[in-house]
């Protein structure tokens, strides 16, 4: 086993699909949101398990959708971000499904897609508040016709997303009544697509009203935290973390009260203590914010980060721990004995979310899927 590395438990990741699953309703399609690396999870691995019992599969970018499709993944893929227009034929050819958020790649993706007659399959994105991607509400409508002159293209779907459906219902239900009002002229006109999605994790948990047609899930399928507060409702339900990162004690050292530990000298024992050496720094994604602040599982103890996190090293304090040896298993995200860290206590440490601590994860960590 390398001596770092991610465990990624599969069966938990089909358990947590089934409970949104559940959650939504028969009616309503999931689409598994994949991007970023599978939130650091892996991309391949997780989109192949994902793949027989999700709707669809959501990515980032033109360059993850090709990786699945190059390994046979033939389930609908929809990209969330923007395509290059030098990667729309190759887009087409693959069969993958655009999000169209600026009118100006109409016209050029119509005129494509009729030279090498494949159609074009788009989601509208709807700006209802968040002020990132997306056609205003009132500009959709002429929008939706305009697409509908070009026989290349189809209206497959029209969406929104939610600036903090986990913790502000009601800014969330202000977007909600914006997208329904759009909806209901669409309606009016016939112009509504087929296929309409708003909800993430957070409005899985907190706004049935808006799965519509699907819902777009990623951290709650990789049991992570969508929002503040939230982690104990979803243990409630049933929702389990998927990742653990595990390392081994590389090296122990007795010190001296007095002495300093780590680069700048930033730590200084107040008493004689056990300090472990263990393969993993900042380079891996253990953020440097973690100096003299995190902590880590080792002899089922929570022994604390001391001194400043390095490139590939980082030390603990395992003083509580006296049993400790070298080649011991060190756990930094999971649970060992009766104790645990969650994405959300590493991202509570250095201000973050738990989707940043998963997705920063690099690719190059060995990840053992059970």
């Amino acid at each position: 086993m390398p001596h770092t590395f991610l465990e990624i438990d599969l069966k938990k990741l089909a358990s947590n699909f089934r409970l949104v699953q559940k959650i939504v309703g028969a009616g309503v399609k999931v689409a598994a949101v994949v991007k970023s690396n599978a939130y650091g999870h892996g991309l391949l691995r997780i989109a192949e398990y994902l793949a027989p019992l999700a709707d669809y599969l959501a990515v980032d970018n033109f360059e993850e959708a090709l990786i699945l499709r190059e390994e046979g993944l033939d389930l609908p893929i929809l990209i969330l971000g923007p395509v290059e227009k030098e990667r729309f034929k190759a887009a087409l050819n693959y069969n993958v499904e655009f999000v169209l958020f600026d009118a100006a790649d109409i016209e050029p993706l119509a005129r494509l897609a009729s030279e090498i007659n494949k159609k074009a399959i788009l989601h509208l994105k709807v700006d209802t508040g968040l002020s990132r991607l997306g056609f205003l509400p009132e500009e959709v409508l002429d929008i939706v016709r305009h697409i509908n002159e070009f026989s290349y293209l189809k209206l497959e779907g029209i969406y929104s997303h939610f600036i903090d459906s986990a913790a502000n219902l009601v800014l969330t239900s202000k977007q909600l009544r914006a997208f329904q009002n759009l909806l209901a002229l669409l309606q009016r006109e016939n112009l509504r697509p087929p296929l309409v999605h708003l909800a993430n994790s957070g409005g899985v948990l907190n706004c049935p009203a808006s799965y519509f047609d699907m819902v777009r899930v990623g951290g709650l399928l990789y049991g992570l935290e969508p929002g503040s507060g939230l982690l104990p409702r979803m243990a409630e339900m049933g929702f389990q973390p998927v990742l653990s990162w595990k390392s081994q004690v590389a090296a122990l050292k007795n010190v001296r009260a007095g002495s300093l530990v780590g680069y700048g000298g930033s730590f200084k024992a107040k008493k004689p203590s056990l300090i472990a050496v263990i393969p993993v720094g900042y380079a891996d994604g253990f953020d440097r914010g973690f100096s003299n602040h995190g902590f880590a599982l080792v002899g089922n103890v929570k022994c604390p980060v001391v001194g400043r996190v390095c490139m590939r090293m980082s030390m603990l304090d395992v003083s509580a721990a006296p049993e400790v040896k070298k080649g011991d298993e060190v756990v930094l995200l999971g649970e060992q004995g009766g104790e645990k860290i969650t994405a959300t206590d590493l991202a509570g440490f250095i201000g973050t979310n738990s989707y940043e601590i998963t997705t920063r994860l690099i690719e190059g960590l060995p990840r053992v899927y059970k």
